[in-house]
C-alpha cells in the first residue's frame, strides 16, 4: 500500500496526547530496545489493543518499521511500503546510538535520521513523502522486504536486502528535489496560459493576442538524456517531433550541420528499406498494371532508375497526342519523364512482373528465343506514343505553359517481366533488348536490384571497430 501524505487527519491535536510510544527492551533471542506504536492511553490499554513494532534501537544500527498509522483504513498499523517491511540505518561514524529509555529520548534520537527520513513517530516514519517511490521502488523488487542505508554509494540487491549507500541516497533525494521544484514551475507555466487562453484572449482577443506555447529550455534534452537515451513516442509526438524538426531546420543546418546530415541519411536508410520491403511484397501478390502504376506515381523516383542521367517525373498518364476530330483515338503514355538538365522528354510504359518476355518455344528448335507477343505489343504501344507526341508536343507544351520540354531524342523504356533464369532464355532476352537501339527494356526484378544498390551505398561505412577480423 502506498503511503499517504500527512494530512489534516495525521496533524490533528488529540486531548489525550497520542498516539503513544512503548518502550520495551528487546527478547533476549533480539539486541536493544524496541519501540512500539499504539494509539490506546496506557490507562484503557488492554491485551489485544492495537500495537504495532515501529523501531528497534541497536548502538550500530536503527531498523524502521514503517507503519500506516491511519486508524480509519484497513491496513492500519501494517507495513507503509507493502512487502517493504524494515528500513536498517547503520550508526553515524561519530558515535553509537544511545539506547532510548523515554518518548523524549526516541523523538531525540529520531532527530539524527538522515534528511529525507520522516522523523516524527506520530506519522508513522519511514522516508517523507516526496521519496516514498524510493521505498515503493525496492518493494516492487521479489524476495526484497528489507532496506539497508549504510556510508558510501552501493546499489546492489541481495535478497531479501536492497543496499543503498547514503551518498547515492542523498544525490537521489537532490535529484527528485529538482525534478519536482521543475515540473512545479513548468505547471504554474502552464495554468497561466490555459487561463490566458481561455479567459483573457477568449474575451478580448484584440487585446490580449494568442500566446504561443513554448517548450523549456533543454526539456527535451533532460527527457532523451542529452539523446542518448531511447525514447518512444505516441503517434501525435512523432507528428510534433518532426514539426519542430521542420521548424528548426536553418538553425539546425547552422549549428549542427554533421547531425542534421547524418539525420537525413537515416531517415532515406529507413524509407528506402520500407519501400525494398513493400516492393518485394507486390512482386509476390501477382498485381494488375494500374496497381504497380499508382505504386510508381507515389514513388516516381524508382522509375528515374531506369535512366542513364537524372529524370523528374513530368505527368502520370500523360496524353501523348492523337486525337481524332471527334475526341477518339487519343493515346496515353502511363508516365512522361523529362531529362533534369536539358528537358529531353521519355516515354515509359508500365507491364506487369507475370509478362512474357519471350516465347514459349525456342525459334525453330535452335537455342534462342524470340520476343513474346506481350513484349512486342509493348514495343509497338510505345514507339506509336513517341511517333503522336513528336507530332503534337509544341500544342502540348502550349496548353501545358511548359517550354521546358523537349524532344530532342525521346527515350522510351519498357518495364516488363522478371528477369529469365535458365541461361538461353537469359542470353536470348539480353539480344532482344540490346537489339533496340532507341528502347530500353528493364524488368521488375532489376528496379529493385537498382533500389538494393542505393541502399547499400547509403549505410553506413564500417569503422575498424565494427570490421570482423
Amino acid at each position: 500500500m502506498a503511503s499517504i501524505r500527512p494530512s489534516a487527519f495525521n496533524q490533528r491535536e488529540r486531548l489525550d496526547g497520542g498516539p503513544f510510544l512503548v518502550i520495551e527492551a528487546a527478547e533476549p533471542e533480539e539486541e536493544g530496545i524496541n519501540v512500539f506504536f499504539t494509539d490506546i492511553p496506557a490507562a484503557e490499554r488492554k491485551p489485544d489493543s492495537p500495537i504495532a513494532r515501529l523501531l528497534n534501537v541497536c548502538p550500530d544500527r536503527l531498523t524502521i518499521w514503517p507503519l500506516n498509522i491511519r486508524e480509519d483504513r484497513d491496513d492500519y498499523l501494517q507495513p507503509k511500503y507493502g512487502t517493504l517491511e524494515r528500513i536498517v540505518v547503520a550508526r553515524p561514524v561519530i558515535e553509537p546510538y544511545i539506547l532510548p529509555e523515554t518518548t523524549d529520548d526516541v523523538v531525540g534520537l529520531l532527530e539524527q535520521l538522515p534528511d529525507g527520513f520522516a522523523k516524527d513517530f506520530r506519522f508513522g516514519l519511514g522516508l517523507l513523502w516526496e521519496y516514498r517511490q524510493i521505498c515503493e521502488t525496492a518493494a516492487s523488487l521479489e524476495n526484497v522486504s528489507i532496506l539497508i542505508v549504510h556510508k558510501g554509494n552501493d546499489a546492489k540487491i541481495d535478497s531479501p536486502f536492497f543496499i543503498l549507500g547514503i551518498r547515492r541516497f542523498h544525490e537521489l533525494r537532490k535529484e527528485l528535489n529538482r525534478i519536482a521544484s521543475r515540473h512545479q514551475r513548468d505547471a504554474r507555466k502552464d495554468k497561466q496560459f490555459h487561463i490566458y487562453q481561455t479567459l483573457l484572449h477568449a474575451a478580448d482577443s484584440a487585446q490580449f493576442p494568442a500566446l504561443k506555447k513554448s517548450v523549456r529550455p533543454d526539456a527535451l534534452t533532460e527527457m532523451t538524456d542529452g539523446g542518448r537515451q531511447h525514447v518512444t513516442l505516441s503517434k501525435r509526438d512523432r507528428r510534433a517531433a518532426v514539426r519542430m524538426v521542420q521548424d528548426n531546420i536553418e538553425a539546425l543546418a547552422e549549428s549542427e550541420p554533421r547531425s542534421l546530415l547524418a539525420l537525413k541519411n537515416d531517415i532515406e536508410l529507413i524509407t528506402l528499406n520500407q519501400l525494398i520491403e513493400r516492393y518485394q511484397e507486390m512482386l509476390g501478390k501477382g498485381l494488375t498494371e494500374s496497381k504497380w502504376q499508382s505504386f510508381f506515381l507515389e514513388n516516381p523516383f524508382i522509375l528515374s532508375l531506369a535512366f542513364a542521367v537524372p529524370a523528374m517525373l513530368v505527368q502520370g498518364q500523360a496524353y501523348a497526342g492523337g486525337k481524332r476530330l471527334n475526341g477518339s483515338g487519343g493515346k496515353f503514355s502511363d508516365f512522361l519523364y523529362a531529362s533534369a538538365s536539358t528537358g529531353n522528354l521519355g516515354l515509359i510504359e508500365i507491364k506487369k512482373p507475370q509478362t512474357e518476355l519471350l516465347g514459349k518455344s525456342p525459334y525453330r528448335g535452335d537455342d534462342v528465343f524470340g520476343p513474346s507477343t506481350e513484349l512486342g505489343g509493348a514495343i509497338a504501344q510505345i514507339l506509336d506514343q513517341r511517333f503522336k507526341l513528336q507530332s503534337e508536343l509544341p500544342v502540348i507544351k502550349n496548353n501545358m505553359n511548359r517550354y521546358d520540354l523537349h524532344s530532342y531524342a525521346v527515350r522510351c523504356i519498357v518495364v516488363a517481366g522478371m528477369t529469365p533464369q535458365e541461361h538461353q532464355q537469359r542470353k536470348s532476352f539480353e539480344l532482344v533488348r540490346n537489339a533496340f537501339a532507341e528502347i530500353v527494356i528493364v524488368t521488375f526484378d532489376e528496379l529493385l536490384a537498382r533500389l538494393t544498390e542505393i541502399k547499400n551505398a547509403l549505410q553506413p561505412i564500417p569503422t575498424l571497430d565494427t570490421v570482423p577480423f
